[in-house]
């Protein structure tokens, strides 16, 4: 039964005498879901049409059935509750990030996290071009990835913001490598649509013409989009996010397009099946001439093709650390630690400068998704990722989860993963990395039967894992492949490095003995270090004491090296046993280099033993000014309150760089150094 004044609004309504009073009562009551409408179908059963007539059910029976003016009243009642409903369903469900941290599901709020990226646009392919490169073909991506300058780059054309982009009424399509960052962009620029168009402020994209925003994810949707048409998976989104009749949202879908208009957004092009992706274009380019919607579209550069009608533009990566990077972590560390909140500036100003001090993490500065890795490690720790080992496997397993979005297999992973080892060992060892050579490689593992399949293995692990880029050499027909980043091949080589030591030990420490301080070799090392378990690390970095390099008396390259390593790779508590007496020796010792010595206070430091201050102490007198000045930072790092009366006598120093570095370190002890 439905209550009699709702049964009296509707009667005044089916006759024509209702007041807006009337139209409330009927609009809480279908907002209550007292009452609903009819499926189009049953108008036909009494008598009216799909156009003209209304039928208003409770619990299952007919209540009123309407004509005309009332129909069309009743219809725009059931637009705007639908409407207002679907927003926010939508803004509810997009206002949030889900990221995994530590093995567990994080919904971080998205308008914190999210940093207005710039773009690129890129220039409309001749007919005759080679395919346009998997990364931005500027000189410090390419020195990024590994690839050394072959040929006079042109200018690329200059970035533009993300927001700027969007003020045109053009189609587009936002290209970018893997965690650029094109699916939270697409998620947040429909945030903003949807809050605009409920009537809510939106501050951080400016929104002209506010417009009804539907989200696509391509790979889930391209067989409907195939098997019928992209409006009929339009609608079928629409249906799914309200749970309501397939009419009703038909009807909707129609009444957005007339009158508040549709923007459509079509995420992950890249992701749709080979065998579907030229059906789904066609339906992209069809939708977009007819007018129906704006369409945005996301792609990974790798395999895309053109489509008629849509501007391209391609997320820059990172260039300036202060102007991006540094706002970009500022928005993630406080999403993962609100309660950093007072000082988030100043730690994602200290997890930049730690960043930029390592040569391996410096390069990770320009990808959106590696930043956030490492901010969510040092939301957890506390301290930059010094066993990068963990920080490069996570990002391993993202690309893992991508390429499985993209069609592979579970019993692919192993396979990818030992691809990808081998063409890092090949391309690190000195091979040639056109497509020939690493189709070799794959053959000669025993990864490809033949030529066919090996060309088949390399475009699987380009298209789904987006680990590998390819490139079109200068001046020639050829393709070049890279890794998307030269720390990925490190770690790569460091992979397939420790596989070698769990089979044979004494064998890999033969190979690496000789490389030992080769600079190309010094990431792999640190890595594998980080890789074996704590006894294996200490083997290895034992070895690596006693291997006698040539000048070791003076130059002490392989202690410092073994002290560096055990730093990076989180076994130094295993280590300081041996390295402290040793580092303490090279400091007092005259017949070493001063550089050395200096560099010998530096990893005492680090180290952070308290036995070393008295040897530090003395170093303050040190008749290098150099050693002196390196003694007072390492005091500083131990913070030992021992220290204070050494550094405060340092305060007088001569030199002032020595003086400022004793400043400095009794500041850091904090209120022991305080008279």
């Amino acid at each position: 039964m439905i209550p009699p004044e709702l049964h009296q609004a509707l009667q005044r309504l089916h006759n024509g005498t209702d007041t807006p009073a009337d139209l409330e009562v009927v609009r809480t009551a279908m907002q209550a879901r007292l009452i609903t409408l009819a499926p189009a179908t049953r108008t036909v059963t009494v008598g009216g049409n799909t156009e003209g007539t209304v039928i208003v059910t409770g619990d299952g029976n007919t209540v009123q059935v309407l004509h005309g003016a009332a129909a069309e009243k009743l219809r725009q009642i059931e637009i705007d509750d639908l409407t207002a409903r679907y927003l926010r369903a939508v803004a509810d469900d997009w206002q949030y990030l889900t990221i995994t941290t530590r093995g567990e599901d994080r919904r971080l709020p998205l308008a914190g996290v999210f940093f207005m990226l710039q773009a690129r646009p890129r220039p409309q392919p001749e007919p005759t071009a080679p395919p346009s490169p998997d990364i931005e073909p500027t000189e410090q991506r390419l020195a990024d990835a590994g690839q050394s300058k072959t040929a006079e780059l042109p200018p690329p054309p200059p970035p533009v913001p993300l927001e700027t982009v969007l003020q045109t009424d053009e189609h587009l399509t936002i290209l970018g490598e893997p965690g650029a960052g094109k699916s939270t962009a697409l998620q947040f620029i429909g945030l903003c649509y949807a809050r605009a168009a409920a009537g809510q402020a939106v501050e951080q994209l400016t929104i002209k013409r506010p417009a009804i925003p539907i989200l696509l994810r391509l790979q889930v949707s391209a067989s409907t989009i195939v098997q019928v048409t992209l409006r009929t998976a339009l609608v079928a989104e629409i249906q799914s996010r309200l749970q309501c009749q397939a009419d009703s949202a038909d009807r909707l879908f129609e009444a957005w397009r007339q009158s508040n208009g549709l923007i459509i957004l079509l995420d992950g092009l890249d992701e749709v099946p080979a065998e579907r992706r030229q059906p789904v274009r066609e339906q992209i380019e069809k939708t977009a001439r007819s007018g129906i919607g704006r369409v945005i579209l996301t792609s990974r550069p790798a395999g895309f093709l053109t489509l008629g009608g849509l501007q391209e533009y391609t997320l820059k990566p990172f260039a300036d650390a202060g102007q991006e990077a540094l706002p970009y972590l500022k928005g993630w560390l406080q999403a993962l630690k609100p309660e950093w909140q007072a000082q988030v500036e100043e730690k994602a100003q200290s997890l930049i400068e730690q960043m930029q001090a390592s040569a391996a993490l410096r390069r990770l500065l320009n990808n959106p998704l590696l930043l956030r890795l490492s901010a969510q490690h040092y939301a957890a720790t506390g301290a930059i990722a010094r066993n990068r080992a963990d920080l490069y496997r996570q990002w391993v397993e993202e690309a893992w989860q991508r390429a499985r979005q993209r069609g592979a297999s579970e019993q692919d992973k192993q396979p990818y993963l030992a691809a990808l080892q081998t063409l890092a060992w090949h391309m690190h060892t000195g091979g040639d990395s056109s497509a020939p050579a690493l189709q070799t490689a794959l053959r000669s593992a025993g990864l490809a039967a033949d030529d066919h399949a090996a060309a088949d293995l390399l475009h699987r692990l380009r298209e789904q894992t987006g680990l590998l880029a390819r490139l079109s050499e200068a001046h020639t027909d050829r393709y070049l492949f890279l890794f998307s980043h030269m720390t990925l091949r490190e770690y790569l080589v460091a992979m397939r490095l420790h596989n070698a030591w769990q089979q044979d030990a004494r064998r890999t420490w033969r190979f690496l003995k000789l490389r030992l301080h080769l600079p190309a070799w010094r990431e792999p090392l640190a890595l594998l270090a980080g890789l074996l378990d704590e006894a294996d690390a200490r083997r290895l970095l034992t070895w690596i004491m006693h291997a006698r390099s040539p000048e070791e008396r003076r130059l002490r390259r392989d202690l410092l090296l073994v002290a560096e390593l055990a730093l990076e790779s989180g076994y130094v508590q295993a280590m300081k046993g041996m390295l402290v007496p040793r580092l303490l020796r090279v400091l007092r010792g005259w017949w070493v280099w001063l550089s050395v010595r200096a560099e010998a206070a530096w990893a005492l430091g680090q180290i952070g033993d308290v036995t070393a201050v008295p040897g530090l102490l003395a170093a303050l007198r040190d008749a290098d000014w150099g050693v002196r000045k390196a003694a007072a930072e390492a005091l500083g790092q131990i913070g030992d309150a021992a220290a204070v009366p050494g550094l405060l006598a340092a305060l007088r120093d001569a030199k002032w760089w020595v003086s400022e570095a004793a400043a400095e370190a009794l500041g850091r002890i904090g209120a022991p150094a305080v008279p």
